[in-house]
């Protein structure tokens, strides 16, 4: 189902202070819809723990390069 994600460090949220947003990559066969953000939410939550679980998931076309064309994030 997913390809591949990137986690966004933190990002200041009006009540708790900081977030973890992630931005996810699809796989071609898959479409992302609200009910499959939440479905994540929750399994990072039960693998990693309630602390880890995202603030909001994004499902994105192509993850952000640093300047030598390497993937941000989580990998």
């Amino acid at each position: 189902m997913v390809e591949r994600y990137g986690i966004n460090v933190l990002y200041t949220a009006p009540t708790e202070g900081q977030a973890i947003h992630a931005f996810v990559l699809l796989r071609h066969d898959y479409t992302g819809a609200p009910e499959l953000a939440e479905e994540l939410r929750q399994h990072v939550g039960s693998e990693m723990g309630p602390i880890a679980k995202p603030e909001d998931v994004k499902f994105v076309d192509s993850l952000p390069k640093t300047r030598r064309a390497r993937s941000c994030g989580g990998f």
